[in-house]
């Protein structure tokens, strides 16, 4: 009977790791978030290369800085952190995370 449910266990285990989709976050500005000018975001192509093994998330804004007081003309908020997609980050749960900012900083 021991036999019988290890082998089960191990059955169990083993097709609970085949069927697990990797997560990823993909983190950025309009690079990331894509939009008019390109017809696809390298999440699309990302997801494309990746498989059906893989799920991408894409949470890209465009315009947006990584300083934490970056300011748009001086006066509007203009942070990544303040975004509802850095919330969406936040609770994806990823197992892998790319970070595409900083473009807008300059």
């Amino acid at each position: 009977m021991g036999k019988i449910f290890n082998l089960a266990l191990t059955w169990l285990m083993t097709l609970s790791m085949v069927t697990a989709v990797i997560k990823v976050t993909c983190i950025g500005d309009s690079i990331t978030e894509g939009g008019a000018c390109v017809p696809e975001s390298y999440t699309d192509l990302l997801q494309d290369q990746l498989g059906e093994e893989y799920s991408v998330l894409n949470v890209g804004a465009g315009g947006r800085t990584m300083l934490k007081q970056g300011l748009l003309d001086g006066t509007q908020p203009f942070s990544y952190w303040d975004t509802d997609n850095w919330q969406k980050a936040l609770t994806s749960d990823p197992d892998i995370v790319t970070i595409m900012l900083g473009t807008n900083d300059a």
